[in-house]
């Protein structure tokens, strides 16, 4: 103790928060862990003459950021580990409740086996996830065009306006997916890109994306809230030679009501389904005449100024 108590001293105590700091060395003198902790925190101290914390405020402070991290931490350890377990004791997401019984089934066992095989993919429930699916006989050479419609979040309803657009208006069948988190999935593709780099010699994984995708056909349009970017992270899992085409709303903040920004910045129902049109158009499914024709039902103007400049 007198070795600490010389310690102390020997820091230049001039102000109120080492004076208590000294004072805590001495509570703490059964603590070694503590004694550290206190003589750096008067030393610190000596260079922010402006604090005036007291040591329990320090210490409460620091016990509470060190257990709630530690709490999360391990939660959040535990959940990604057993995310198997876990959400197969969850009901699967809606679309799966609501598919036709003699599909439901099938849909059912997907689910299960995605939550089996890609639990990171999964984790955010359901991070993608067929939510409508278009007219049957469409696709790539077939009589009906077909399109795959990406939405997130609250954007999710544009979307789905957008293929009844695409249905009604022009005859093309759109599958609409939910995605929950761009994010996930692209850490799950990152996972799946990992394990490939080490495992040269085994078969090859592939990402949740990916096998979703092959089992499509037709271009891919995402639509969100946010920036282009976020929307882009699933890119580089996408089937190879596949369109993807991706709307945000890049640009500066602007405050006005949800249908008017989302007209604003590009996003909503109309812009996807003209961006869904010039899709197929680009791969010779339909005229381009079709996509001009779409931009002036929908009112759209060619000339107004870029969003993500304006």
């Amino acid at each position: 103790m007198k070795r600490l108590i010389d310690e102390v001293e020997a820091v230049d105590a001039d102000d109120e928060q080492l004076a208590y700091l000294v004072k805590s060395a001495e509570k703490f003198q059964a603590n070694p862990f503590r004694k550290r902790w206190v003589l750096s925190r008067i030393r610190a101290g000596k260079e922010r003459r402006g604090l005036r914390l007291r040591p329990w405020v320090i210490v409460g402070a620091s016990l509470l950021v060190v257990g709630s991290a530690t709490a999360g931490g391990a939660v959040w350890l535990r959940a990604r580990r057993d995310a198997v377990q876990l959400t197969s004791a969850l009901a699967p997401p809606p679309s799966v409740l609501t598919e036709p019984t003699a599909k439901k089934a099938e849909a059912l066992a997907s689910y299960q086996e995605g939550v089996r095989k890609y639990p990171l993919a999964y984790y955010s429930l359901l991070a993608l996830n067929r939510l409508r699916e278009g007219p049957a006989g469409s696709g790539t050479g077939l009589s009906i065009p077909r399109v795959q419609l990406l939405g997130s979040g609250t954007i999710l309803r544009e979307v789905i306006a957008a293929a009844e657009l695409l249905e009604n208006d022009w005859g093309v069948a759109g599958d609409v997916w939910s995605v929950t988190s761009f994010t996930e999935l692209r850490r799950e593709g990152i996972d799946v890109e990992r394990w490939n780099l080490f495992h040269p010699g085994e078969r090859q994984r592939k990402a949740f994306v990916t096998e979703q995708f092959e089992r499509t056909a037709g271009p891919i349009v995402a639509s969100t809230d946010y920036v282009r970017s976020f929307a882009d992270q699933i890119r580089p899992y996408l089937p190879r030679g596949r369109e993807y085409r991706v709307l945000g709303t890049d640009g500066f903040g602007r405050s006005d009501t949800r249908a008017k920004l989302r007209e604003f910045f590009e996003v909503n129902r109309h812009f996807v389904a003209v961006t869904a049109l010039r899709a197929l158009a680009d791969e010779g499914a339909l005229p381009p005449a079709k996509v001009t024709e779409a931009i002036k039902r929908y009112g759209i103007n060619p000339d107004k100024p870029n969003p993500a400049l304006a």
